[in-house]
């Protein structure tokens, strides 16, 4: 059975829809690895086809602005403590946070204006020029920062690993947000007519937009060909984009969308949560002021373009899918010692071909060796056995023995390789361990060359790699057994 991730942000004509959309593009990345549901107070009727086109189900919260008693409605009558819960919102504070961690969940928290002391166990931000030593944070708090965590959805993302060439047509792209509360659309539109420069224009409003009337009594009149364009689904999104060498976006996530694809891109805010974005696409010139519209400076242009290329390569997603899978892995993983019951266990591990490979003695192990071996050594005071289990399931398991220094090995059972259990398992494997002997030690592990999931782990835990003198295939790994590691 998946974990479960529940989204919990809102969205309407006075607060926009940016919550709905950098939610919604984080459950596309996530939602084959995960059950998806979304959680939202008196939602939009045409907020619910787009919120089931990436959760399988959909809770309607009673109106209120009492957010402590809904957080505490939540633990009681949704959350199990067997999940992950994602919000975007500014009422979503510590207070919040810490009511739903109170139920054993995991938390996430979406943010763009660090105003408060964070609680939860993951805080994302993907506007750029952010450091984690400007939050306040708990120890345990984990930082997803900058554009390599842009909440973009599917089509996005492949548009920026596959960017086509510009179209030169003179064609704009306008769309600030799907509220716009100030309409400042109208405005926009004003000064590309003014300016002269553009010919056709797309405009994309969404659900929570107020000003249609408005929006239309202007194209009725206005000299540029305008078409308007309601609710489009990101596949549409991404085609029109590529159709517009020219954006004008307010400095949120469809202004990472445009990037995405690629573009002169002209930012317009409509909302003091956007000033980070804003400040950070400014000033590495990825996008440009619209007051600056147009720049006529092809080298500016085209050194923008280039940029973009490389600040979005696409790849976010598996970037969250490795980041959520360590929270599901703290959320139902635990390390405990080994008992005579897993000498069976063990037997069959250690006999794994994939093992037997990796192993410095690669021939079979005998049952009957294997259980004088398993024996002495869960009874000796100098061996250290722990069994790492997932939702009950053991998956791997790793020992300590102390000589000079604490000698780790390690193994994942061949039924759970290739889903990060690995790393888990060393980190956790010598937190334990530190808790339970104590005193300080070196810790040091022998890897094979040829096992490049071993040697990535220790170095992803730094430890400090040597050759193994006379053993060109060998390498040693060691790292200090005090407070500041692992």
């Amino acid at each position: 059975m998946k974990t479960t991730i529940l989204f919990r942000a809102d969205g309407n004509n006075q607060i926009g829809l940016g919550h709905i959309a950098r939610t919604l593009a984080l459950a596309d990345m996530l939602k084959l690895d995960f059950d998806c549901r979304f959680a939202i107070q008196q939602p939009d009727l045409a907020l619910i086809p787009q919120i089931r086109g990436y959760c399988k189900d959909i809770i309607r919260l009673p109106q209120t602005n009492l957010w402590y008693e809904e957080a505490h409605m939540l633990c009681h009558e949704f959350l199990t403590g067997e999940e992950i819960v994602v919000l975007d919102g500014y009422h979503f504070d510590t207070n919040y946070q810490k009511i739903l961690k109170t139920k054993g969940s995991k938390v996430v928290y979406i943010d763009d204006i660090n105003d408060f002391h964070m609680a939860a166990d993951l805080v994302i931000n993907h506007a750029g020029g952010i450091r984690q030593h400007q939050y306040s944070a708990e120890r345990y708090t984990r930082f997803c920062l900058g554009l390599d965590y842009a909440l973009l959805r599917r089509p996005f993302l492949e548009a920026a690993r596959d960017r086509l060439l510009p179209n030169a047509q003179r064609i704009a792209f306008v769309c600030l947000g799907g509220a716009d509360p100030k309409n400042q659309t109208i405005r926009v539109l004003r000064k590309l007519e003014r300016a002269g420069q553009i010919q056709q224009v797309y405009v994309v409003i969404g659900s929570a937009y107020k000003n249609r009337e408005t929006l239309e009594k202007f194209v009725s009149t206005s000299r540029l060909d305008i078409m308007i364009l309601e609710n489009i689904c990101a596949e549409r999104m991404v085609d029109v984009m590529r159709l517009c060498p020219v954006a004008i976006t307010s400095p949120s996530t469809i202004a990472l969308e445009y990037l995405a694809v690629g573009g002169d891109l002209y930012l317009c805010p409509t909302a003091k949560n956007q000033r980070g974005l804003y400040a950070y696409l400014t000033q590495t010139r990825l996008a440009f002021d619209f007051k600056d519209f147009p720049i006529q400076n092809k080298t500016i242009l085209s050194q923008a373009r280039a940029q973009q290329k490389w600040e979005l390569d696409g790849k976010s997603d598996a970037r969250f899918r490795k980041v959520f899978r360590q929270l599901e892995m703290d959320l139902h993983c635990r390390i405990r010692q080994a008992t005579m019951e897993d000498m069976e266990t063990y037997w069959e591990w250690a006999n794994d071909p994939v093992t037997r490979n990796q192993s410095f003695s690669s021939q079979p192990i005998p049952f009957e060796s294997h259980k004088a071996w398993f024996t002495q050594k869960l009874f000796s005071p100098d061996t250290y056995l722990y069994v790492l289990e997932y939702k009950g399931t053991p998956v791997g398991q790793i020992r300590f023995d102390l000589e000079k220094e604490a000698v780790l090995s390690y193994s994942v059972a061949p039924e759970a390789r290739g889903r990060g259990f690995g790393s888990f398992l060393l980190r956790k494997g010598i937190q334990r361990f530190k808790k339970d002997l104590v005193r300080p030690t070196s810790i040091v592990g022998y890897v094979k060359a040829s096992n490049k999931a071993s040697n990535r782990a220790f170095q992803q835990l730094g430890f400090r790699k040597a050759q193994v003198p006379g053993q060109e295939d060998t390498f040693v790994y060691s790292i200090k057994n005090n407070p500041s590691n692992a």
